[in-house]
């Protein structure tokens, strides 16, 4: 009895796992997108200072 608790306490925390690192995938990308276009709108910015 204590055992299949154990297994499925396991099993729970495995998959808890995998859905923060999904999530940590996910936030990571928008992260990477939001830099993107901060850097992209910096270096318009500069463009526009230069003329």
């Amino acid at each position: 009895m204590l055992l299949q608790i154990r297994l499925l306490y396991e099993r729970h925390l495995v998959q808890l796992e995998d859905k923060i690192r999904n999530e940590n995938r996910y936030v990571s990308l928008e992260v990477s997108s939001l830099q993107n276009y901060l850097v992209h709108y910096q270096s318009l910015e500069y463009q526009l200072w230069s003329i």
